[in-house]
């Protein structure tokens, strides 16, 4: 390939390893698939859509139960049950409060039974200061019987062997447990149970002038790990709302503790004469709400001081959210839910049933009514729950109705809409998705052919192979048409620069040979002194000039004719001897070392190529050597290769310029001298070492200040992998 032809090559190939050096984020595929994310605005337009549209349902729906409600106050005006509980509820001791059984009580002494109510006992401490629970008390009832588990607790000095011990003297029962209740004569009967042994025990009356054992008052106490439990039942026609429970235990030091459900801690038992008021709901109220209640809806009817007096419901979960859910459509809802800001909010429903109060309920007290959506614990629905004050005939606040509803209508109404959303916008999404899929990969197909036609395009000898040309008509199309005609232009310039040399030597060797027969004719002729200095100056110019042509066309001639070359097998240590004392015979006012490592190696190569290659590393090194220093040539056989190094001690060749020095009409170190330098050496230097499927390389050593540059030969001709 000509020289000047070289260099424009040199320039393509430089600039295409940076291109494909070049670190790439994201794709042309990646960018369109991140253009499909816009997509996601459809759904976000449907959460907006569904959000006015659920929260303008909310409320025409929170308006018509609201109504409702209030129509269902209306018809306790006159409830005297709850103006009872009231006046009941008023009383500076604690409420106890007693809760409806939906299933039946075994009296024995074990609270199996009593699971359903569990987390529900009302513990009372040995003092208000104290931490530690006396005992703890779990009431419930049915239509016939009121049911009581008394638990108590043995603390850690309680008199072991204190149970068992029968008396008729108080000092002689150490621990005891009494029961007092109002009957509907409006007296205070007081039972006391003897703990004998574990098993049945009867309740005897004491505040009696006729001691005696009520039949009707039986209960069972068991021991267990913390004290032990006392079970027993009581006809609830005897108990008119009032009872109270007392406690005595004797501790190791014959000392006694009284304990009670009003005062707790107490000096005796006759001290605590006074009744805690008792709770149960009122079964003419439920009977109410039972007519009152709509489908789908739980009804709480509470006093002033928010305790239970009656609920019911009808189907507050008959939603089924299985068979309109799925685990995408789970997680859709909850996004919508996330998305929507619902409040993290339990519900009334199977909240404690003994007494209910919180923000809204409080509200009522002052006549208002609010309607929350809160978060039902049971399902995935929310409740709408509506608050309301219960109004006496006299305009007074003497309760609170809550009713709680489930919406199933809107929740169906939302799943459709979800599902028909959730539908639309998969569909859409992967539509458009697979189709710039699609439209993007056959584009990058396109461009990808594009590119490595480009890369073909210039082949490894140098020559331009036009494959370029495409009928597509779009930009890529267009594109690929421009790269062509640049190409074919590119190949037209490169046939011209081919013979551009040639043309050059032929057509300025004659004149250029004319005017130096004339200086020789006029140097011959006597002239002046400034004549004849001006004469050897052209003189040296025409010199100069033809030196040029020469190098030129060496260049031009080595390139044509490296591949008729043949090689030899020779032995390279030989070889290099005999070269270095030629070299140090021509330039005998220089220091030339020669160091090799090995003493003999045979190697296929052509020696005439590797001593003018060896010419130019070496006349390299002569003109930019430090002047008094040597120059060293080595020679090391490794890995099956042959390795020849030359290296000078001087000016270091800049690190960024390393890859383009074995470029033609290339020379970036400062000229020491007068001589032509074209910057064709190093490049002559690399087409022999293409030849012999080598390598050449110019490393700087910053130490000692040295250049050097290291040839690698592979012996058997075997190519070697970069």
């Amino acid at each position: 390939m000509p020289v000047i032809a070289g260099v424009a090559i040199n320039v393509l190939m430089i600039e295409k390893k940076h291109y494909k050096g070049r670190f790439r984020v994201i794709g042309l595929r990646g960018k369109l698939l991140l253009a499909t994310l816009t997509l996601l605005i459809f759904p976000l337009a449907g959460f907006s859509y569904l959000k006015e549209l659920e929260l303008f349902l909310k409320k025409n729906h929170s308006d018509s139960v609201i109504v409702i409600a209030k129509t269902i106050a209306s018809v306790f005006k006159d409830n005297y049950s709850l103006i009872a509980l009231n006046t009941l509820t008023e009383s500076p001791y604690r409420a106890l409060y007693s809760h409806p059984l939906s299933s039946q009580i075994i009296i024995d002494g074990y609270s199996d039974d009593w699971f359903s109510l569990q987390n529900r006992q009302q513990y009372f401490k040995q003092s208000l200061t104290s931490p530690d629970n006396a005992f703890s008390l779990l009431c419930a009832n049915n239509d016939y019987f009121y049911y009581f588990l008394l638990t108590v607790n043995k603390p850690e000095n309680l008199n072991k062997n204190s149970f068992g011990m029968i008396s008729e003297s108080v000092a002689e029962y150490p621990d005891f447990i009494n029961f007092q209740y109002l009957d509907y004569t409006r007296k205070i009967q007081n039972y006391r149970f003897k703990i004998d042994s574990p098993g049945w025990v009867n309740g005897y009356l004491i505040n009696s002038d006729v001691p005696g054992i009520n039949q009707q008052i039986r209960g069972v106490w068991q021991e267990n790990n913390q004290g032990y439990t006392l079970e027993f039942r009581i006809s609830s026609s005897q108990i008119n709302q009032q009872i109270a429970f007392e406690l005595q235990q004797q501790t190791s030091q014959n000392t006694h503790h009284f304990y009670s459900t009003t005062k707790q801690s107490i000096a005796t038992p006759e001290a605590a004469l006074q009744l805690n008021p008792f709770i149960s709901t009122d079964p003419l109220s439920i009977l109410r709400l039972k007519q009152l209640v709509p489908d789908k809806t739980q009804l709480w009817l509470l006093n002033k001081q928010h305790f239970v007096s009656a609920k019911t419901q009808k189907s507050l979960h008959s939603y089924n959210s299985t068979s309109h859910n799925f685990s995408l459509m789970s997680f859709y809802r909850r996004f919508y839910l996330f998305f929507m800001n619902y409040p993290e909010q339990k519900a009334f429903y199977g909240s404690n049933s003994t007494q209910i109060s919180n923000q809204a309920i409080s509200k009522t007290l002052d006549g208002k009514t609010s309607a929350d959506w809160l978060d039902n614990p049971h399902s995935e629905q929310l409740t709408l729950s509506v608050v309301t004050p219960v109004f006496d005939n006299e305009a007074n606040i003497i309760g609170t109705l809550i009713l709680e509803q489930s919406n199933d209508t809107l929740l169906t109404l939302q799943d459709k809409t979800f599902e028909q959303i959730l539908f639309l916008t998969l569909v859409l999404f992967f539509s458009v998705a697979l189709t710039l899929l699609f439209f993007s990969t056959r584009l990058l197909r396109r461009i990808i052919n594009l590119r490595n036609d480009t890369e073909k395009a210039l082949a490894q000898d140098g020559e331009i192979k036009n494959q370029l040309y495409r009928n597509d008509n779009d930009e890529i199309g267009d594109l690929a048409r421009s790269f062509s005609s640049l190409l074919t232009r590119l190949e037209e310039n490169n046939q011209y620069l081919k013979t551009l040399s040639g043309k050059l030597s032929h057509e300025l060797r004659t004149p250029l040979t004319i005017i130096k027969s004339s200086l020789e004719n006029m140097t011959a002729l006597t002239l002046s002194d400034e004549n004849h200095k001006y004469t050897l100056r052209a003189k040296e110019g025409c010199n100069r000039l033809n030196d040029l042509l020469n190098r030129m066309s060496e260049a031009s001639r080595l390139e044509e004719s490296i591949s008729t070359m043949e090689k030899e097998a020779i032995d390279v240590v030989n070889f290099l001897t005999s070269y270095i004392d030629s070299i140090r015979a021509a330039n005998p006012e220089l220091m030339f070392i020669f160091e090799p490592s090995i003493n003999k190696k045979v190697i296929n190569l052509s020696p005439e190529l590797i001593a003018q290659l060896l010419d130019k590393l070496y006349s390299n090194a002569i003109s930019y050597h430090v002047k008094g220093t040597a120059i060293k040539l080595s020679l090391d056989y490794k890995d099956n290769n042959i390795i020849i190094a030359v290296s000078n001690y001087g000016e270091l060749i800049d690190e960024n310029k390393m890859d383009s020095i074995f470029n033609s009409l290339t020379s970036y170190r400062m000229k020491k001298n007068r001589e032509v330098h074209l910057g064709l050496g190093l490049y002559i230097a690399n087409l022999i070492t293409n030849f012999h499927n080598g390598r050449l390389e110019a490393k700087n050593n910053q130490q000692e200040l040295s250049v050097s540059f290291i040839l690698t030969i592979p012996n058997q001709d075997t190519k070697m992998k970069y």
